[in-house]
């Protein structure tokens, strides 16, 4: 676990020093040539698109409110047999053909029947232990998938030696108007925590969906456009902040280029100017299709506009403290290319036509 732990800091890490390698493209032709020489723009008029449903059920609300619960509900220790929902401590050893292996053991782990582990191997335990409980003993077979002992390794069955050490459960309260008040800011009794949870749900829904729908014309409009002329020095910028990217994340790792792929990716430097080279080009197309439906529109971004969409961006994560620094890191450009997308895929949205 802590490995596994250690393992999402170091990616989180190399994802930020992959960001701060970005560079604003300062391509000057998007304003001041004519685009169509570039591109032949696909069409973004009247396309449909798929209207999903973001009504929310009692059930999905109830199963919310019971999470809320479950989160401010201390564990307590149970004499019953292991369940879905149940919180269980044991230890496993695993025996490969017969023969123990230490580094697929542990002693005194922990895990919550019903949660999707990574580890594909924990959840096929829980799964077999149900029923146990306290001080059993029982030898479980599992299935280790492909690639599980190391890269490209075929599927492999293990023997399991599991010691149940203790079994938790949440013994949840009666949800009363004064619990409910604890459960979410502004409401006073059951009814409203109801109302308020259903709401948010729905406002989530309906975010998610616009964003599927906004995927899907996107995708949809850089497919019927075909990149007539690359522009080479807005390729070179591109492929450029790419490639020094991994250079980043390789001094990061303290390693050579060479290296870092080899060892943490699996490829050569050849092999990854290459992916770099077919990165670049679609992100040169996509350029060239956001800025001639903005000029063939008339769409534009003032200062205001501007400031304001990186308010709201920064406000979405903990990373950035205020609207300033946001731009301050990716740049006006690259900020206003963000917004400019918003805008033009909200307008292909109000140009098309839904379908249920």
């Amino acid at each position: 676990m802590k490995r596994r732990v250690m393992g999402w800091v170091s990616l989180l890490v190399a994802c930020v020093l992959f960001l701060l390698s970005c560079e604003t493209n300062g391509w000057k032709g998007f304003e001041e040539e004519d685009l169509s020489l570039y591109l032949t723009l696909g069409p973004y008029k009247g396309l449909t698109y798929t209207k999903e449903s973001t009504a929310v059920t009692d059930g999905e609300v109830e199963n919310a409110i019971r999470l809320r619960l479950e989160a401010t509900t201390e564990l307590t220790a149970t004499d019953g047999p292991i369940a879905e929902g149940s919180t269980v401590t044991f230890d496993r050893f695993c025996f490969l053909d017969g023969v123990s292996t230490p580094s697929l053991s542990e002693e005194g782990g922990t895990y919550r029947c019903g949660t999707v582990y990574e580890d594909t191997v924990i959840s096929a335990l829980l799964d077999q232990m149900k029923g146990m409980r306290q001080g059993d003993t029982a030898e479980l077979t599992v299935t280790l998938p492909e690639g599980y002992l190391a890269a490209g390794s075929p599927a492999k069955q293990a023997v399991y030696r599991i010691t149940v050490r203790a079994i938790y459960e949440k013994n949840l309260p009666e949800l009363t108007d004064a619990l409910a008040a604890t459960l979410m800011p502004g409401v006073d009794t059951v009814d409203e925590l109801r109302a308020a949870i259903r709401d948010a749900m729905e406002a989530e829904k309906r975010t998610e969906a616009a964003y599927r729908v906004e995927a899907e014309l996107w995708d949809r409009l850089v497919a019927t456009s075909e990149m007539i002329l690359r522009p080479f020095d807005l390729y070179e910028v591109y492929y450029h902040e790419l490639y020094v990217g991994y250079e980043n994340l390789a001094s990061a790792s303290s390693q050579e280029l060479g290296d870092y792929l080899s060892s943490s990716l699996g490829m050569t430097v050849e092999e990854l100017e290459e992916m770099l080279a077919e990165q670049a080009e679609n992100k040169v197309k996509e350029a060239l299709v956001l800025h001639a439906v903005a000029k063939t529109e008339g769409i534009t971004c003032d200062a205001d506009e501007i400031k304001a969409f990186a308010e709201d961006r920064a406000k979405e994560g903990s990373f950035f403290e205020s609207g300033a620094e946001y731009l301050t890191f990716y740049g006006e450009d690259t900020v206003t290319e963000q917004l400019l997308k918003d805008k033009v895929l909200a307008k292909m949205m109000e140009w098309g036509t839904a379908k249920t």
